[in-house]
């Protein structure tokens, strides 16, 4: 001041919050005199011993966040960035409730994006995050003095029926067909090129065909998005009869000429 040459000096571990009046109180300063046309320095000692010092400047706080990742989307990989709009928070890293990379068919994720706050600046004991426009319930801050925000993604889309390829098996004869011997799953092929493997419940015959089958399937699975809500799927199976074993003629054999035992010789009498 015009008078004296005064100063306030305390030493900080952590994070501490001091008061204007204390610095006030413990100087003796008078009422006309106004704190904030002081200076204030922090000064570190580095461990060389080595003393720095810079001129502290006020926090801004920091009580809304703005975020944007990209949704999941089927078939495609799971987001591994995340933009922060606001000044003075950087995102330093963002996390999936999966170890999948690829996203998959209705499907819902979770993420969680870590923030840090930049030097200047520091997280309100809530804060507001809003992620792709979206506004999100208030956070806390983390014991460390970073920010966590979690957000639970709409499921995906579902996969969509593409075809169900026919089948076919041999049989034995025509008139000793089992049904109980038939497949009992069938393949049900997706537009994402998935296969899915549906139980067969019925085989029917065909009236018109005896080698002819109709398998009705089990309901589809969740994630396939079709059209048969007017009745179920259902399955072709063609049957074909395994051809006749044919014995094969045995080629002839010659015999050679017999001697007896009083050495005459019997002549070969054709062929065995």
């Amino acid at each position: 001041d015009s008078r004296n040459n005064w100063y306030y000096s305390k030493e900080i571990t952590g994070k501490e919050v001091i008061k204007a009046s204390d610095i006030e109180d413990a100087i003796g300063l008078t009422p006309e005199l106004i704190l904030a046309n002081s200076k204030i320095w922090i000064e570190i000692t580095d461990t060389d011993g080595m003393k720095y010092a810079v001129e502290a400047k006020a926090v801004q706080e920091i009580t809304t966040v703005e975020l944007s990742v990209e949704a999941p989307a089927a078939g495609k990989s799971l987001a591994s960035t995340a933009t922060c709009n606001t000044t003075g928070v950087t995102v330093d890293s963002i996390t999936w409730d999966t170890s999948d990379t690829t996203a998959g068919y209705n499907k819902t994720y979770t993420t969680s994006i870590k923030l840090s706050a930049a030097s200047g600046y520091e997280f309100a004991n809530s804060v507001t995050p809003k992620l792709n426009d979206k506004e999100l319930s208030p956070v806390s801050t983390d014991t460390d003095g970073t920010l966590t925000v979690t957000y639970k993604f709409d499921p995906t889309a579902k996969d969509e029926f593409d075809s169900i390829p026919a089948m076919s098996m041999e049989v034995d004869s025509a008139d000793d067909i089992n049904t109980e011997r038939f497949p009992t799953e069938a393949e049900v092929i997706g537009k994402s090129g998935i296969v899915y493997k549906v139980r067969v419940v019925e085989w029917i015959k065909n009236s018109n065909n005896p080698l002819e089958y109709e398998g009705v399937l089990a309901p589809l699975p969740e994630v396939l998005k079709h059209n048969f809500n007017d009745g179920p799927a259902t399955v072709k199976l063609t049957l074909t009869v395994k051809p006749a074993e044919v014995v094969p003629t045995p080629a002839p054999v010659s015999t050679p000429n017999s001697v007896t035992d009083d050495g005459y010789v019997v002549p070969n009498t054709g062929v065995k």
